[in-house]
């Protein structure tokens, strides 16, 4: 039993989450991205860190955008496939785009809090967190036959399941 208790702690910490869920700050409503990703056994998982307002480089059309919420991607993995190597990636920052029923929350320091539809806090800015969703990468023309890598041009978490 001791096992299962520690076990359960553990993968509860390393996923990001936490048994003790720590209240939303207050401050200014700020929209956030949307997805209407829904996780299956295939879906990445994505460690890295939540930046807030990132401008992120476009290697095909050159220029800039903006994200409310991006990620740097540290380690990226799809199902039970090997994880991949973003520093071989063009980019590693992605825009970050969350379920509906979540909300931005600008905070006194800049940060970003993402708060569920409940009040309790999912993420913020200036940390960093095991995400899991959807990624979409963009193919370089050439591709890596050609020695150009993709890069991920989006990230969309996963729609918790229900209890």
């Amino acid at each position: 039993m001791r096992w299962v208790i520690t076990t359960l702690a553990l993968a509860l910490f390393l996923s990001g989450c936490s048994l003790i869920r720590e209240p939303a700050p207050q401050g200014e409503l700020v929209k956030l991205a949307q997805s209407a990703a829904t996780c299956s056994e295939n879906a990445w998982r994505v460690e890295g860190s939540l930046l807030a307002n990132a401008s992120i480089h476009d290697p095909l059309l050159g220029g800039e955008s903006g994200a409310v919420i991006a990620i740097d991607i540290h380690r990226a993995k799809i199902g039970a496939s090997p994880e991949l190597d973003p520093s071989t990636w063009q980019v590693r920052l992605a825009p970050v785009g969350w379920p509906s029923e979540y909300t931005g929350v600008l905070v006194g320091s800049g940060e970003v809090a993402v708060v569920d539809a409940t009040g309790n806090l999912v993420a913020m800015t200036g940390r960093e967190y095991q995400l899991e969703g959807e990624l979409r990468m963009e193919a370089a023309i050439g591709g890596p036959l050609f020695g150009k890598p993709g890069w991920p041009v989006a990230f969309n978490v996963c729609r918790p399941s229900s209890p």
